[in-house]
């Protein structure tokens, strides 16, 4: 078969012989610029991209430790004055309205809190409050809308970040 097409191609001028290995050549060239240079300039433009918004993240990262450090030490320093995760978590719930609120320690960093009738948007801000200021993490929230269409039943486990404060 080789002998076959080697024989075919000795038998052409050498204009056509040309014409077929600048073709091959230019087929070549279009083979490796689609299926190798384009996928790798395009993965180097990701890459490229990525980087400086890892740079970005890398420096606001940087910026913002001693203000977490700030906030750690806080909360750490406020549970040592004697304040627990049950007392923010209740001091947290004062005046939303919440009905039948019921906060119980579970073990020294999570406590059961149970709410009967609370308005969603302010369970959701308390939570976002709490979370912010880096004094718990949500966990295992069960939330059930009430009949009257704007309150919702809450009950879930809150979890205080660990730290230095113990």
């Amino acid at each position: 078969m080789t002998g076959g097409f080697t024989a075919a191609f000795k038998a052409l001028n050498p204009r056509e012989r040309l014409t077929i290995i600048s073709g091959a050549a230019l087929l070549g060239a279009v083979v490796f610029y689609l299926y190798a240079w384009e996928p790798m300039r395009k993965e180097s433009a990701t890459i490229r991209e990525e980087l400086s918004g890892t740079r970005r993240t890398s420096e606001w990262m940087r910026l913002k430790k001693s203000e977490a450090e700030r906030l750690v030490l806080a909360v750490n320093t406020a549970l040592k004055a004697g304040e627990d995760v049950e007392a923010f978590t209740k001091k947290a719930f004062e005046g939303s309205g919440a009905e039948n609120l019921a906060v119980k320690t579970l073990a020294k960093d999570k406590v059961s809190v149970m709410a009967g009738a609370i308005e969603p948007k302010k369970l959701f801000t308390i939570i976002g409050k709490l979370r912010k200021e880096g004094l718990i993490t949500a966990s295992a929230m069960k939330i059930e809308a009430l009949p009257d269409g704007k309150n919702v039943m809450a009950e879930g486990v809150f979890v205080r970040m660990k730290g230095d404060g113990r």
